[in-house]
């Protein structure tokens, strides 16, 4: 199992991540 999508992964989770922090704020 290869991730060759890694690296819109990470933008992905790190783009849910922001919004979870907003929320919060």
């Amino acid at each position: 199992y290869e991730r060759r999508t890694d690296s819109s992964e990470t933008m992905v989770y790190f783009a849910m991540l922001r919004i979870a922090l907003n929320r919060l704020d």
